[in-house]
């Protein structure tokens, strides 16, 4: 079985990868309505075109903090190259290796 695109993808590329194929297909439409030269056709395209910009923001911006969760909390599980045990960060990783 073929590993699906998001095990392969970091989330912020996907997300971007998705824009751009939303885009692609709005591209059509858009054009219509900026060629019709009515005012609130125009309007609408570029509130159309504002829409998908601050939907596409806020993806990203969930996906980032996403994929720094992931990569802190893989950063954390791996073994400490002193120890052998899982590294620690913060406070806790200080008390924890002052026990030791």
């Amino acid at each position: 079985m073929l590993p699906m695109p998001s095990d392969q993808i970091p989330c912020v590329e996907l997300i971007a990868l998705k824009a751009l194929t939303d885009l692609e297909q709005l591209e059509g439409p858009w054009h219509e309505l900026m060629q019709s030269k009515d005012p609130e056709s125009v309007a609408l395209a570029f509130r159309l075109a504002l829409a998908h910009l601050a939907q596409t923001s806020k993806h990203s911006q969930i996906a980032a903090v996403i994929q720094q969760s992931e990569q802190l909390l893989t950063k954390q599980s791996e073994p400490d190259s002193a120890t052998g045990r899982p590294a620690t960060s913060g406070t806790q990783g200080i008390v924890q290796r002052s026990l030791i």
